[in-house]
């Protein structure tokens, strides 16, 4: 009886469509990652703005009367803003200011 001998490794054609496998998978699966980057910043902005509105009625409460549109008064106090103010990170060239009206954070 004889016996075969059967080379050791892949070939070149097993090797193909192995990487095929992994192309098809990975275009099924690369629109479905959700996409971070926006959410992040709208969900950054959000707690910014939850933050800056807390402040701005703590500073009335302590001083009885509202803070600035554009906080320039309580924005360097580090009794309010330890760290400074919060950048707006939808927009960094557009600082946060809080509406004369309502005297919460004025939304773009």
């Amino acid at each position: 009886m004889k016996t075969r001998n059967f080379p050791k490794g892949f070939a070149v054609a097993e090797w193909l469509i192995v990487l095929a496998a992994i192309g098809i998978i990975a275009v099924i699966l690369t629109p479905s990652l959700p996409d971070s980057s926006g959410a992040d910043a709208r969900q950054l902005d959000k707690e910014n703005k939850n933050y800056i509105n807390a402040v701005v009625a703590r500073y009335y409460q302590d001083n009885g009367v509202w803070p600035a549109p554009d906080l320039s008064d309580i924005g360097a106090n580090p009794t309010y803003f330890p760290d400074g103010i919060p950048p707006n990170p939808a927009e960094p060239s557009r600082p946060y200011t809080i509406s004369p009206m309502t005297h919460r954070v004025d939304t773009p």
